[in-house]
């Protein structure tokens, strides 16, 4: 099988990459299938060429702001017996979030300013607007046609301020981050050494925008521009430990975002319980399906979100008071005041162990026959639990194990199992204990063993 550990996926606010170690050559990627958490549904499922020899796959197109899972199915086939299996991987992602009624695309972020600055008031506006903003460096062709193509439905935007300008070198146009322009989609009309910034132009004659120089002292509206910063290769964030009611986490110094980031953020540890693993079980389980309005019952991807306010100067965390069995999502996440967001490393998902048996006890012993009784743990929900029965030959080291269980309906809305567990030596003893199986096959910690003689 493929380990999900070769698998990395990153993100920005519409976009995500898949990234994969390379396979072996029986084994190969059939599907992508993308699922929005929040809405519980399937937005696309993509085909993988299995002639293409490719270890990435980007997807664009995404909602800033939204968790997302990506289902990949992987084929492997088995020259002997000539057959081949499907495996189902889970990689769950979350995508940047831009500020608050900002465009997105990719890493950047855009808005439009209606009111007319000079092109350095203008510079000054979205310096204070967010910090780390600035006027709209168009930098690809790209970026030109996302901008030009929202400009378009309002017919009294023809002219707006970018960054680009020539005030250090004249004939020599930087972006305002010092980047050289490399484009050829400018044109101009006027003294080229009197003008010393660039404007973003409707095109009078055909579709779209041009960028052409003008007075910089002209008051024009104007296009802001954000850049969620990428994730260091080097960062990691990373599970610890998991255990039935608490999780421990680890992440690389986080000392440096000081320095990158002049301007005001905040980290946060945020995570999620899955409400996925919850449904189609009703209430005879334990579980309660979360109601909306009108007493209606609703199906929602995740219960609360949880956010824990997390110092540059930390390493790690434990979180305790976690659901038994559940599910948790877990994301670091650097948030500025005025809105824009992203993700550090990967988000982490938490299988949480199930609690184990409760009040174990043994009933009739006979010369070939053992029965135990045990309890359900008391939690809030035990739906898709099951029961495991190891049965060790002390003397012999055989063991076996039973998941034939019988359940009883007992008082207080509990319920309790019995196992019977035959075929035994007489006069043997055994070493006998029971776990319990949360979905996806968790199994709870192992208790002290009971030992039985026949």
């Amino acid at each position: 099988p493929v380990s999900l550990s070769s698998f990395s996926a990153s993100s920005t606010t519409s976009t995500a990459q898949l990234k994969w170690e390379p396979l072996h050559r029986q084994q190969s990627i059939s599907t992508l299938t993308l699922y929005n958490m929040h809405t519980q549904s399937v937005t696309q499922i993509y085909s993988i060429s299995s002639s293409a020899i490719q270890s990435k796959f980007t997807i664009k197109n995404l909602q800033p702001g939204t968790h997302y899972m990506i289902e990949v199915m992987v084929a492997i086939f088995l020259p002997q017996p000539g057959i081949t299996l499907m495996q189902k991987l889970r990689i769950f992602m979350e995508t940047d979030q831009c500020p608050d009624g900002w465009l997105a695309n990719g890493r950047s972020c855009y808005t439009v300013r209606r009111s007319g600055l000079s092109w350095s008031d203008a510079m000054s506006s979205c310096t204070h607007l967010v910090g780390e903003s600035h006027l709209a460096n168009l930098k690809t062709m790209e970026d030109l046609l996302f901008v030009s193509s929202y400009l378009q439905s309002d017919n009294n935007l023809l002219l707006l301020w970018t960054g680009l300008n020539d005030q250090q070198e004249e004939g020599l146009p930087l972006w305002s981050d010092g980047s050289p322009y490399n484009q050829t989609n400018t044109m101009t009309l006027l003294p080229a050494n009197q003008m010393d910034c660039f404007a973003f132009q409707r095109n009078a004659t055909g579709p779209g925008y041009f960028l052409t120089p003008f007075f910089c002292d002209i008051t024009l509206p104007f296009i802001c521009q954000y850049q969620t910063p990428s994730t260091p290769a080097s960062f990691s964030f990373d599970l610890a430990q998991v255990t039935d009611q608490h999780v421990e986490l680890r992440w690389s110094d986080l000392s440096p975002l000081r320095s990158i980031h002049s301007s005001s953020f905040e980290i946060f540890l945020q995570y999620r319980e899955s409400e996925n693993a919850l449904l189609g079980h009703g209430e005879e389980d334990g579980c309660k399906e979360s109601e909306g309005k009108n007493g209606t019952k609703t199906q929602s991807s995740f219960r609360k979100t949880v956010k824990v306010k997390i110092l540059p100067s930390s390493r790690g965390v434990t979180v305790t008071g976690l659901s038994p069995g559940s599910i948790y999502f877990f994301t670091l996440q650097v948030s500025h005041h005025a809105g824009p967001s992203w993700i550090l490393g990967q988000i982490q998902t938490a299988y949480m162990r199930p609690l184990p048996p409760q009040d174990i006890s043994v009933g009739s012993i006979t010369a070939s026959q053992i029965t135990l009784h045990w309890m359900l743990p008391d939690t809030q929900c035990t739906a898709g639990w099951t029961f495991a029965v190891h049965c060790e030959d002390v003397s012999l080291r055989q063991e076996r194990v039973l998941s034939n269980i019988s359940r009883v309906y007992g008082t207080n809305r509990k319920w309790f199992y019995t196992a019977m567990i035959g075929g035994l030596d007489a006069y043997t003893r055994y070493r006998i204990q029971v776990f319990t199986i949360a979905q996806f096959g968790i199994w709870s910690c192992g208790q002290a063993p009971l030992t039985v003689r026949t």
